[in-house]
């Protein structure tokens, strides 16, 4: 656990927190993990002690302006290629005008800009009056997994696209999207999209209900048609924050559903495409060995797999030898002196890993 705005001699100055999303960087043996501050985006550099589990920020790499970069970003995905370089996402800025679409940005290991990659029409919003079309606002390109083979990546919207139809409730999900990327000539292009099925907001029992959220806020990629992803809900008590309702969980998701006919732009009134199959892996909520000061679970946005010691029986299992069988969880803090950065390591039973 680390307080927000922690400043540390090894970052320079810059503020710890506000992390969104994680990566196994094993060239360098390290976690990075990407800070979601929109005017001063950076990536930490964190050192990840397997016993007693720890992580130690060591050092932090200041994603680049000028030069074709973004005047600022909303990063929330964040993904390393083999090369070292960063594949960033970006979820946009939809309460200014002109609206700031999502995108996905490349920058190498410095932090220097390399290169945008195109976002289909589908997901652009309207930009300017009504939004109409395309992400809503704060709620888009949370995700970002590329597959073991780096050949293919994956991101989400955390919830519908705002001509699919409506964001969840408590009596009902919603239709978000998957968007896989295939890696063409040096670069990764748009290929498939599907449906992905969001489950409803948590019940709760209290009738003063303020800001509500069920959303995909991760995904990791276990194989090329495997992923797990990761869903986190909030429904605010306006008369007693103390009872706000968070939940985490995750799923494993089989990439088996009808793909949605290139450029379609509209679900609604669809009912010929069949979602991706999802099935609950955890929900962490009723994890055992969860700490009593994280039965809140607040804010938890980002997962990524780490190697551990595996017991001896699994050494001469190539596919165990090749997929995570352990990963960490990790709270974004929103630079809130009321929350903290969280890190959570999970263990996969090994008969779910391909």
């Amino acid at each position: 656990m680390i307080p927000p705005n922690a400043v540390m001699p090894a970052l320079r100055g810059a503020k710890f927190g506000g992390i969104s999303a994680l990566a196994w960087d094993r060239v360098h043996n390290e976690v990075l993990g990407l800070s979601d501050d929109t005017e001063n985006s950076r990536v930490f550099r964190m050192s990840y002690l397997e016993e007693p589990f720890r992580i130690v920020p060591t050092g932090v790499v200041l994603l680049g302006k000028g030069d074709g970069a973004p005047a600022k970003l909303d990063p929330e995905g964040l993904a390393l290629l083999p090369s070292g370089n960063m594949l960033v996402s970006s979820e946009g800025f939809g309460s200014e005008e002109p609206r700031v679409p999502p995108g996905i940005f490349e920058y190498r290991r410095d932090g220097r800009y390399v290169r945008q990659l195109p976002v289909p029409a589908e997901f652009l919003p309207t930009p300017r009056g009504p939004l109409t079309h395309g992400v809503p606002n704060n709620q888009t390109f949370e995700s970002l997994a590329l597959t073991p083979d780096a050949r293919r990546l994956w991101t989400g919207t955390e919830t519908s696209l705002v001509q699919d139809g409506p964001v969840p409730t408590m009596e009902r999900g919603a239709r978000a999207r998957l968007l896989e990327y295939r890696l063409e000539n040096g670069t990764f292009m748009p290929n498939r999209e599907f449906l992905y099925p969001l489950d409803p907001l948590p019940s709760v029992s209290f009738t003063q209900v303020g800001f509500s959220v069920n959303g995909l806020v991760d995904l990791l990629a276990l194989s090329d048609r495997e992923l797990v992803a990761l869903e986190r809900a909030y429904v605010q008590n306006t008369d007693n924050p103390v009872n706000d309702v968070y939940r985490l969980r995750m799923f494993r998701v089989t990439i088996d559903g009808t793909p949605i006919a290139p450029g379609q732009d509209s679900l609604a009134g669809l009912s010929n495409v069949a979602p991706v199959t999802k099935t609950l892996l955890l929900d962490l909520g009723s994890a055992r060995n969860l700490p009593r000061a994280l039965a809140g679970l607040d804010n938890f946005e980002g997962i990524a797999p780490v190697p551990t010691r595996r017991p001896r029986r699994y050494e001469q299992v190539p596919s165990l030898q090749k997929s995570p069988a352990t990963a960490i969880l990790v709270s974004d803090d929103n630079f809130d002196a009321s929350q903290r950065t969280w890190f959570v390591k999970i263990a996969f039973d090994p008969a779910l890993v391909p």
